[in-house]
């Protein structure tokens, strides 16, 4: 009636492939199925590459032609001397930033499974994504 777990209820053997798995990487001779220095693409995403590359190009194409509409309206209108129609500047010029800038290397690091664009971009990007308006605003406010 004893409840307790002994050492014999446990099987500690290891499958023959985990095994062969460890002893090519103690060797140095580990799978190269990816290759993380060159790309790669997601294989869960490979019936949609098209798809996503058309969703971002009108969303590209369309955030810039849409903004630059936006700036000139408002310049030429000389609504900018409000400070809200300064704010919608500022956000028109980021955002026409944001995708020509932001877009591109986010769509690449969707479709791609390792990173190739290198260390400093690995760290810059984010910044990139939520800075431009921060920086514009002062820019335009000074």
């Amino acid at each position: 009636m004893s409840d307790m777990i002994t050492e014999n209820d446990f099987d500690f053997t290891l499958p023959t492939s985990y095994w062969l798995s460890a002893a090519n990487a103690v060797q140095g001779n580990f799978n190269d199925t990816i290759r993380l220095n060159t790309p790669s693409f997601r294989s869960d995403l490979e019936n949609n590459y098209v798809l996503i590359l058309f969703t971002f190009t009108v969303i590209v194409l369309f955030g810039t032609v849409l903004n630059v509409l936006e700036i000139y309206f408002i310049v030429k209108n000389k609504l900018y001397r409000e400070a809200t129609n300064t704010y919608f500047l500022n956000l028109a010029v980021a955002d026409i930033i944001k995708c020509n800038v932001t877009l591109p290397f986010s769509v690449m690091s969707l479709l791609f499974q390792n990173w190739i664009l290198g260390e400093f971009l690995c760290y810059f990007l984010p910044m990139l994504q939520v800075g431009f308006i921060e920086y514009i605003d002062i820019i335009l406010h000074k």
